[in-house]
């Protein structure tokens, strides 16, 4: 049968292209985005710099309020008339003089006072006879320092601004130095004062963010992380590298240039491959009145990882947007759609009273049918039931006519009560099935499960004699249930069938029957055998009417339908459990009762 599609009025076949449209544009949109993202990382850099200056703003703020808080000391030393006198007299000659202990301590208590690192003074050749520091290991005085760039700028009559490591101490500071002038204008000497920047460095690793300054020829001298300090941002001439083994600004270890990443270099900012800390951008900002330069080290990947979200933003706008014009084609096309369902309607309206004709002459033959069907699975469900008692009496009478020929009446008087039981038990099911379309009265009250199982035994003993099969009781002591003894015959008598039809070929077959009490004031039948078993599929279908595992012809799989039909009646359970080759176990579980029949217990 084809279907043949129409699209609603106002709704052309165009609509269909529309996700197709949606996809090539989300694709372009991706390629797009995969084609510019060179530049969106070159828009990002340049506008992480303009925040960056602003952030170092405060850092360059800082760095000047610690120089200028000591920037005016030197000037202020230099004029001091003990300072002069010191000088004038010559006193730095004799070691051992008075002017010189008295001078040294001066200088440590006005160094302590300004909060300083050190404070020493040299005489016009460099050496220094005063210090802050001389009674300490690494003091200063005796020390020549003509070599450094701050006594030849206090000599040429200018102040003193140098960053550099200790020559004496290894410790790093910055150097401010006065020249000192006697009466008539000459140099006398030089004063330095040695300021102590690594709190402040320390205080940029508390904030979080990289720092570094640089001086004139690009060397890190202040860093946030120790790792980076005298390290070179730029390639270093041969005269500059003699000049800084000269004046050993930062020590004897030669200064190592970082490896610069050519690919991202800007004019405000730099590059660097830092090895284990990655990519990095270094946005520079000059340092007024100072010949350094302050950076922000930002890594590269934050910079791509800001433009993916960027990317991602635009990406889930295009979804957006797509989304939107699915929604709307959707709900244009529902609403047309429904328009014309309402057309569709007024013809179905016109075919429903034909149809209904046809239904009704279709459902009374299913009815016919349906009849016929219950009618079917009722018949096979009555030979189902007698069949087991029919078998016993022909098992029954052959035998009897056999102790006939032997003339063993005694045993055929037996075997002609049991018949006669099985008659009367024949009886018994023929008035229950003319009860059946009627609510069942299971007849419950207080009964022996000893008695229903030998029964059972009973009626089968011939079929387990003839397979050989090994059938072990377990009672123990007489129990009581509250169940109808004839059910429970039959179910028995169903259960024991079904274990004796899964050992007919097994040379070691075994049955065992067992009656257990539970800890809840409940007992278990259980009837178990060391047959194939069965896995969890058949087990969840073994209760199912007319299933079964049996050849055709053998069986209609209704005996444990019935079974757990009878259990249920009665407000017992029946259970299975069982594993492939390991055999099958049915429990049939009743609430002990200790009432008794009144004929029991007299």
């Amino acid at each position: 049968m084809t279907a043949n599609i129409s699209y609603p009025a106002g709704i052309g076949p165009g609509y269909r292209y529309l996700p197709r449209i949606l996809l090539g544009c989300f694709v372009l949109l991706v390629l797009l985005l995969a084609a510019t993202d060179r530049w969106m990382i070159s828009l990002e850099i340049s506008q992480t710099a303009e925040r960056s200056v602003q952030r170092l703003g405060a850092y360059r703020t800082s760095l000047d309020t610690t120089i200028n808080r000591h920037h005016y000391l030197p000037r202020i030393l230099a004029s001091d008339p003990r300072i002069v006198s010191a000088l004038a007299n010559d006193a730095g000659d004799n070691p051992g003089a008075e002017e010189l202990m008295y001078l040294s301590v001066l200088l440590e208590s006005i160094n302590r006072e300004a909060q300083s690192d050190q404070i020493f003074l040299m005489d016009t050749s460099g050496m220094t006879h005063w210090s802050s520091n001389y009674d300490s290991v690494h003091s200063f005085v005796g020390s020549n320092y003509s070599f450094r760039p701050y006594f030849s700028a206090a000599m040429a009559g200018q102040a003193g601004f140098y960053f550099a490591v200790g020559a004496t101490s290894g410790e790093p500071g910055l150097f401010l130095s006065s020249p000192v002038y006697s009466d008539l204008g000459d140099i006398l000497g030089v004063i330095v004062v040695k300021i102590d920047l690594r709190p402040l460095e320390q205080s940029w690793l508390a904030s979080g963010d990289a720092v570094w300054v640089t001086d004139q020829e690009g060397i890190i001298f202040l860093s946030s992380s120790q790792r980076w300090q005298y390290h070179a941002t730029r390639p270093l001439d041969e005269l500059h590298l003699d000049q800084l083994a000269q004046t050993r600004q930062y020590g004897m270890s030669p200064v190592m240039e970082l490896m610069r990443l050519e690919e991202w270099q800007g004019e405000q900012w730099q590059a660097f491959d830092l090895q284990d800390e990655g990519e990095q951008l270094a946005f520079a900002s000059a340092i007024r009145d100072y010949p350094w330069q302050m950076h922000l080290r930002v890594p590269l990947s934050e910079i791509r990882y800001q433009v993916r979200i960027k990317q991602s933003l635009l990406l889930l706008l295009g979804v957006m947007l797509a989304g939107a014009m699915l929604y709307y084609r959707e709900r244009h096309r529902r609403h047309e759609a429904q328009r014309a369902l309402q057309q569709a309607n007024e013809v179905l309206e016109q075919r429903v009273e034909e149809r209904t004709r046809d239904l009704k002459e279709a459902q009374a033959a299913l009815a016919q049918n349906q009849k016929l069907a219950a009618l079917g699975r009722m018949s096979s469900a009555i030979a189902h039931e007698i069949n087991q008692p029919i078998t016993a009496l022909r098992n029954y009478t052959a035998s009897s006519r056999l102790l006939l020929e032997r003339n063993s009446t005694d045993i055929v008087k037996q075997n002609l009560e049991k018949m006669d039981a099985l008659t009367e038990r024949l009886s018994a099911l023929s008035r229950q099935l003319r009860i059946f379309s009627g609510k069942r009265n299971t007849g419950s009250a207080p009964a022996s499960l000893h008695a229903p199982v030998y029964y059972a035994l009973d009626v089968l003993q011939p079929r387990l004699d003839a397979v050989g099969i090994d059938c072990r009781v377990d009672l123990g002591e007489e129990c009581w249930v509250l169940a109808n003894a004839m059910m429970l015959e039959q179910i028995l008598v169903n259960l024991l069938s079904n274990a004796i039809d899964a050992l007919s070929d097994r040379e070691d077959a075994r049955i065992f029957i067992r009656l257990t009490q539970q800890d809840d004031s409940r007992v278990s039948l259980q009837i178990g055998d060391n047959g194939p078993g069965m896995d969890k599929e058949l087990q969840s279908k073994v209760f199912e009417p007319f299933f079964t595992t049996k050849s055709v012809g053998e069986g209609m799989g209704l005996g444990l339908a019935i079974s757990y039909s009878l259990a249920h009646d009665m407000g017992a359970e029946l259970t299975v459990s069982s594993e492939p080759s390991k055999g099958t176990c049915f429990s049939l579980t009743f609430k002990a009762v200790m009432a008794q029949p009144f004929e029991a217990s007299a």
